[in-house]
């Protein structure tokens, strides 16, 4: 059981992403604290996805955004289309989708860099003209994607399986935490939870380290008003605990100068 004393990491992913993270983190001098911003909610298909998604033969590559794109896309797709056919070419838009995919016995491929930029710096993505591809992903989000993707000569669809809803937090509850919790980092892998997290933690922003995963959302952060922005070496389980030990190393290295 860690102590007290050691400095807490507010997680503010979805519930669900939680424990992978907090066990990384917690095999190190820092304790990982739960703060998820947005809860991810469901988008009931009905015939929605009949309405959306072609036959699977019209498909020639198939996109998933993230990890909740995978788990609860993977299932309305093998209803649709009895079966996840294997002319596709699947790809996960970073390591933690990849790895949700395998999981759902899905031979995919992801970039290195886990973005919508990686995505579009694949080989695969470059020779597109006159191929269908399907985006699955949450509600609304980034369109660079597929408008870089139409650009190239693609048709694009997208399958919306479920959209993000702000926790009922309070900045009365977020600064209770960070006080009673010795809270001194909190770690934000998305746009809107960046901006949700702007809103409630205000001036106490001020006193606490950022860690992001991406070059986009650390320019974002500046534009919020943060100070003190890390850049991991990406949004997995891994690469964040990773990025929290590094800056752990160095926080103890400025203390004994």
């Amino acid at each position: 059981m860690q102590s007290i004393s050691n400095p807490g990491v507010l997680i503010t992913r979805p519930a669900d992403q939680f424990d992978e993270v907090s066990t990384l983190i917690e095999q190190g001098p820092a304790r990982a604290i739960p703060f998820p911003l947005l809860d991810i909610v469901p988008i009931p298909q009905d015939s929605t996805a009949d309405g959306k998604v072609l036959n699977s033969d019209q498909y020639q590559l198939a996109i998933f955004i993230s990890r909740n794109a995978v788990r609860l896309g993977v299932p309305i797709l093998m209803d649709s289309w009895h079966g996840l056919p294997q002319h596709i070419l699947w790809l996960g838009v970073g390591r933690s989708t990849a790895a949700e995919m395998s999981r759902c016995d899905i031979t995919g491929i992801f970039p290195e860099l886990a973005s919508s930029e990686g995505v579009l710096s694949m080989p695969e993505t470059q020779g597109v003209t006159g191929k269908r591809v399907l985006i699955i992903r949450g509600e609304g989000g980034r369109e660079l994607l597929a408008a870089t993707l139409r650009q190239r000569g693609a048709q694009v669809d997208y399958l919306e399986v479920y959209r993000r809803k702000k926790h009922p937090w309070t900045p009365a509850q977020l600064m209770h935490l960070l006080t009673e919790e010795r809270v001194r980092a909190a770690v934000v892998t998305s746009g809107e939870a960046l901006q949700y997290f702007s809103e409630l933690a205000g001036t106490a922003s001020r006193d606490l380290t950022l860690l992001v995963p991406s070059a986009r959302l650390m320019d974002l952060a500046r534009q919020l008003g943060f100070d003190r922005i890390r850049l991991t070496d990406g949004a997995d389980s891994g690469a964040l605990a990773s990025g929290i030990a590094k800056w752990m190393t160095e926080q103890r290295h400025g203390q004994g100068q």
